[in-house]
């Protein structure tokens, strides 16, 4: 072979290296999805940072592409794909129960690039998994997804697990998940529980169980303190005294003039007075806190252009908020100008609200004496009242 004969097929060989890391392929092939499930929501996941060499995190800049049906695009880009990068994994709840059928069962919809290895797994609760697939490699039959047979397994699972293999030579870029025998009628991306619902018929709504962790929330981690999703639980965090830390609820751009908010939490580690409740107000220098202390205490504090203001409650001591570890409902109803204030379904006071409407409402933790402290949220749910 001479050296210009050489040159050409180094040449074509490193190009085809490249087309196979990008994805690119001349046709998309997608097979029969008749009656298939696919994913609603993200429930963990670990994926390359926002400009990294792994590319953008998706989710970061346009919400999460993989849930529903795939697309019929052939690039790799944050609106059609997800990249798991080094390492990476992701967890999502498809849109009902499935299990094994007659011969496939799952597919992982993903670009046919060269040697991108991942595993997959499956669960019924999101915690316990079987992995019923290793080192899939989308590349073996030039397709856009992967078959996977259960085999054997029997059960009814809910939750898919991809880990991507530190070993790649490419980095895996997911499109969709997609499960063949669904146990029960589907549920669509639109109409997950966690979604906010709004209508010109319908007044707002929108409740959370933080088992997606791209929900929407506000969320600030760092090591001494923050708040952030956290094994479907919403968690505050922090290592200083007479700290408050609060996240608002995901609304968009509406607010609220009259509305009932409940929250559910509880101290997971720290002294019993660490402090978790509801915050409701016009931004970040001007809100009410309906809190709770877990030895008992409660009390109604209110931000003024980033002052704290006299209280309209001052510290309370309440028989209807359990102590220590044992979670409470927090709820306040706002009309007319006053809130009620609601713990475990017992009313405890009414005030009137100096402050006016309409409202954006959020969650919040606070210390005083002890740290360090973490709290909990499980529930959130916000309804308008009309």
């Amino acid at each position: 072979m001479n050296a210009r004969l050489l040159r050409l097929v180094t040449v074509m060989v490193i190009l085809a290296a490249l087309l196979s890391c990008r994805g690119f392929a001349t046709k998309k092939r997608l097979p029969d999805m008749t009656g298939s499930v696919f994913a609603v929501a993200v429930i963990d996941a670990s994926l390359p940072a926002k400009g990294s060499r792994d590319g953008e995190c998706p989710w970061a800049t346009s919400g999460m592409p993989l849930l529903g049906p795939p697309s019929e695009s052939t690039s790799n880009t944050d609106e059609d794909s997800v990249p798991l990068g080094e390492d990476g994994f992701i967890v999502v709840r498809m849109g009902a129960p499935f299990t094994n059928g007659d011969g496939t069962d799952l597919r992982i919809h993903a670009s046919p690039a060269g040697r991108e290895y991942y595993n997959v797994s499956v669960s019924s609760d999101g915690r316990k998994w079987i992995e019923v697939a290793q080192r899939v490699c989308t590349d073996t039959s030039k397709l856009w997804y992967r078959s996977i047979d259960f085999g054997r397994l029997e059960g009814v699972f809910e939750y898919v697990r991809i880990d991507s293999l530190s070993d790649n030579d490419c980095r895996p870029y997911i499109h969709a998940i997609e499960a063949l025998w669904p146990t029960a009628a589907p549920v669509s991306k639109s109409e997950d529980a966690t979604k906010t619902i709004k209508s010109t018929h319908e007044a707002y709504a929108f409740a959370d169980d933080f088992d997606d962790v791209l929900s929407g929330w506000e969320t600030q981690a760092k090591k001494d303190d923050g708040y952030d999703y956290r094994n479907r639980e919403f968690a505050f965090w922090t290592s200083e005294l007479s700290v408050a830390l609060w996240s608002w609820a995901p609304m968009g751009k509406t607010r609220l003039p009259d509305f009932r908010a409940e929250a559910t939490a509880y101290k997971a580690t720290g002294g019993d007075d660490a402090e978790y409740g509801i915050i409701w107000g016009i931004d970040n220098r001007n809100f009410y806190v309906f809190k709770a202390s877990a030895d008992g205490w409660y009390t109604v504090q209110l931000l003024e252009d980033d002052e704290w203001q006299t209280p309209p409650v001052d510290w309370t001591k309440s028989d209807a908020i359990r102590q220590g570890e044992e979670s409470n409902t927090l709820e306040v109803v706002v009309e007319d100008g006053c809130a009620a204030l609601i713990v475990n379904g017992e009313e405890l006071r009414f005030i009137d609200l100096a402050m006016v409407g309409p409202y954006k409402i959020g969650i919040m933790c606070g210390t005083y004496e002890t740290v360090p402290v973490e709290v909990r949220f499980t529930r959130f749910s916000l309804k308008e009242m009309t």
